[in-house]
């Protein structure tokens, strides 16, 4: 189990503080066979395979005994997929929420991940020189999201649902890399250390909320490198 206080990181942050400790299960869709192939996704709206349905359904089991008091998930089909079959017992409503999708990667979405890495490969090396804070808001290209801008997104659909969340247990169904850079942006890791491939699908972190920040409870599925 980690454990780990984060310090406040901006005003955003502290406008969505209570005294009640509010947890958030945050969890990776299962796989799709664009994972499977090695293609990138993005905004992309793609279905579970056979073993993402597998995956979704092997976590249900062992958040069998976990109580959700909501459910959200992003609006592409493979994290609601993936939310309806972890509460599929529970008979809960799933909330979606586009501010939940995966980075934007422009004219890379559909594409082998090959050719990303062929095409800005020399920008990546870059960006693994750079500080945190500078590759935060650092842009790829100009169709892809910065980091910053997702971060945005996220800390907008907390503050917007902070009244429905607060006191509350909530299932979070979102993406690989929105999932990276949430812990990356909570101090939980640096970038070096959640390399492509290392929050594997289905993989949850939980976060508790309270007047301290946010606590990284517990992780699994996520490989952090050291």
């Amino acid at each position: 189990m980690f454990l780990l206080v984060v310090e406040n990181k901006s005003d955003k942050i502290k406008n969505i503080m209570n005294t009640s400790p509010t947890t958030f299960y945050i969890v990776r869709h299962g796989e799709t066979q664009q994972n499977a192939d090695r293609i990138i996704q993005g905004h992309l709206d793609t279905v579970l395979n056979e073993n993402g349905i597998t995956q979704a359904k092997k976590l249900e089991e062992m958040l069998t005994e976990t109580m959700f008091d909501n459910a959200f998930s992003s609006d592409l089909k493979r994290a609601h997929q993936t939310a309806k079959l972890i509460v599929s017992k529970k008979n809960l409503e799933i909330e979606t929420d586009n501010l939940l999708r995966e980075i934007k990667l422009g004219k890379y979405e559909g594409k082998k991940i090959d050719l990303f890495n062929k095409e800005l490969g020399d920008v990546m090396k870059y960006r693994n020189q750079l500080s945190t804070e500078e590759r935060f808001i650092h842009r790829a290209a100009e169709d892809i999201e910065t980091d910053e801008e997702l971060m945005n997104r996220f800390l907008q659909f907390f503050e917007k649902n902070n009244q429905l969340t607060n006191g509350k247990n909530n299932l979070l169904v979102t993406h690989g890399a929105a999932m990276r850079i949430l812990l990356v942006y909570l101090g939980w890791a640096k970038y070096l250390e959640l390399p492509h491939g290392s929050i594997k699908n289905t993989a949850y972190v939980v976060l508790e909320k309270n007047d301290d920040g946010f606590v990284v409870k517990e992780t699994f599925g996520i490989e952090k490198q050291v």
